[in-house]
């Protein structure tokens, strides 16, 4: 439970530097845990590190996409008549 509570604050982190240094850090503490989801969880997440730290660099949540996708949607519904 520490590990999955402390991952709550790589949310929080808006520098890719400190996200990167926290994220290596709860990893290894991941990985000498005796439990393998927990470390198929993190081998997962060292995967996905790139876009991790390109949201800290660029904090873009899916509602703004999905709001521009909608608005396209709905001009191209109106332009049919």
């Amino acid at each position: 439970y520490p590990l999955r509570d402390g991952l709550k604050r790589l949310r929080r982190c808006r520098s890719p530097h400190w996200a990167e240094r926290f994220l290596r850090g709860w990893h290894l503490r991941a990985a000498c845990s005796e439990i393998e989801p927990l470390k198929k969880f993190a081998g997962m997440l060292k995967r996905r590190l790139p876009g991790i730290l390109a949201h800290c660099r660029y904090p873009i949540h899916a509602g703004v996409l999905e709001g521009a996708d909608n608005k396209v949607k709905a001009i191209k519904r109106a332009a049919y008549g």
